[in-house]
Order: structure tokens, then C-alpha cells, then sequence
């Protein structure tokens, strides 16, 4: 099955995002943060980085409840979470390379 990155726009999406996969990557964002579009723009223009998760995006604005739930207490903030567990998170984004480097050496652990 494909995976595939969708921008998170409900609760019962994101339930099941989590159960549909066993590699997630969590990204919490705001339309506000310089940083986070620039992550975005990233995503759009790289999809073949994101291929073994199956990714959400989630808006901080618009869902607090799962920044609270996954303590966010920066943006952008990338969560790996395999099985449901999380494994890693990175936050920030400062460079491609960097965010790249941070996304293979968890495919590589698989």
C-alpha cells in the first residue's frame, strides 16, 4: 500500500492515521512559522524523502489537544513514531541536508 502525506483536518482522520501504518511521522506546524513553511516547501518539492511513513501534518492552531498530547513545545517539530511508539523528534528545521540525514537514519534502522 501506498503511504502518503495528508494535512491532518480531523480528529477521526488522525485516529486513524495512527493505526494505519507502523512507521508515522508526525509534523506539527502553524501557517504562522517562517520555519514550518519552509518545511512544507521542502516536503512539496522532495516527496520521494517521505515515501516510508505514512506522514500527517498537524496544525498546532487548529489541534492544541496533540500538541499538548506529544508535548510540543516548539515548531516546526517532527515526530517518528514506529508502531505507535515514538522513536525520535527533531525540532526545528534548519536545512534540507540536516532534516534528510535525520529522516534516513531511522529507514536505515528498520
Amino acid at each position: 500500500m501506498q503511504k502518503m502525506v495528508r494535512t491532518l483536518l480531523t480528529l477521526c482522520a488522525f485516529s486513524i492515521c495512527s493505526i494505519s501504518y507502523a512507521e508515522n511521522l508526525y509534523i506539527f506546524t502553524a501557517n504562522w512559522c517562517k520555519p514550518c513553511q519552509m518545511l512544507k516547501r521542502f516536503m512539496a518539492e522532495n516527496p520521494k524523502e517521505f515515501i516510508d511513513y505514512d506522514v500527517s501534518v498537524i496544525d498546532i492552531d487548529k489541534f492544541p489537544e496533540f500538541r499538548k498530547k506529544y508535548s510540543v513545545k516548539s515548531i516546526p517539530t517532527s515526530i517518528i513514531l514506529i508502531d505507535g511508539v515514538e522513536q525520535d523528534r527533531l525540532v526545528g528545521y534548519s536545512n534540507s541536508s540536516t532534516y534528510k540525514n535525520w529522516l534516513k537514519k531511522w529507514i536505515n534502522k528498520k
